[in-house]
């Protein structure tokens, strides 16, 4: 849902209140008593709807904000053998390619690194930003480390940049690296990104 029409309404309110503020009082110059009187009253009521279709352009854009989902990635996991599995990556942003791994573990795991912007920025429209780093196998027990780990992306030395320093810039909220993990399902995941980071779901 577009809600940007209503702050460009209030905005037009605003201004229009302005207007017959101003013509009011040019009226009250005049001796015109009820017509300024009459301007007046519309002003106010221009204000008033102003307000009001900010506070709910506020109110509509922070409840986006917060429930915002946006697909990374659909991802399958079949089971070939115990330990062993065949993990499938969709990119949301090349649906018509797919990358194939074999995972050896109890769990694969998909790790990557999240830009959290400060909340105004999220108000013009800039989302969390991510990227994708690794995929792994991952055991249960300490005592177990699988030894299958595939790099999806490089962390270059921008990323590192951003992970080290990036929280100092003013326009960032928060910078960390994220995994997220599962077993194995004949089901599908899908892999989000949302303001808090990661979240995965099965359909």
């Amino acid at each position: 849902m577009n809600v940007y029409p209503l702050l460009f309404i209030s905005v037009f309110l605003f201004l229009l209140f302005l207007l017959l503020l101003i013509y009011a009082f040019l009226e009250f110059r005049k001796l015109k008593i009820v017509k300024g009187i009459l301007l007046s009253l519309s002003s106010l009521i221009s204000l008033m709807l102003a307000f009001m279709l900010l506070f709910f352009f506020q109110s509509l854009k922070t409840y986006q904000i917060l429930t915002r989902e946006d697909l990374v990635a659909k991802i399958y996991a079949k089971e070939i053998t115990k330990d062993t599995m065949m993990v499938t990556l969709e990119y949301s942003r090349e649906p018509s390619k797919n990358f194939f791994y074999v995972i050896i573990g109890e769990n694969w795991e998909i790790q990557g690194v999240v830009v959290k912007w400060k909340t105004y920025l999220e108000f013009l429209g800039i989302h969390t930003a991510y990227k994708i780093t690794r995929l792994k196998g991952r055991y249960s027990s300490v005592e177990n480390v699988s030894p299958t780990s595939y790099q999806l992306a490089e962390e270059d030395f921008l990323t590192q940049l951003i992970m080290k320093h990036g929280q100092k810039i003013f326009f960032v909220d928060a910078v960390f690296g994220q995994g997220i993990f599962q077993y194995p399902d004949n089901k599908p995941f899908y892999l989000y990104v949302t303001e808090d980071g990661f979240m995965l779901r099965k359909k």
